[in-house]
């Protein structure tokens, strides 16, 4: 491949980049609300709006609003964990 100026100009053992025909993933969002939240961590929102403004998980507040990130979820899991005792 040469440039000249600003357009590019392919010969025949050049090879354009590869695309895919997938479309790109769909973006998760950044914060959860407690009901999605409590879907990944197969608990109610309830229980993850009791739990957080009890300060026993932790969570992200905006406002008056209690969000999850998937670092917070993370968190809970590894807080919860039990490992074998056999």
């Amino acid at each position: 491949m040469t440039q000249t100026d600003d357009a590019t100009t392919w010969t025949e053992t050049d090879h354009a980049p590869e695309t895919t025909s997938a479309a790109a993933p769909a973006r998760q969002p950044l914060l959860l609300t407690p009901d999605e939240a409590g879907a990944r961590v197969r608990r109610s929102g309830g229980w993850m709006r009791r739990k957080a403004a009890a300060g026993e998980i932790p969570c992200t507040v905006l406002g008056r609003t209690i969000l999850f990130s998937d670092t917070d979820l993370d968190d809970l899991v590894v807080m919860h964990h039990r490992p074998a005792t056999g």
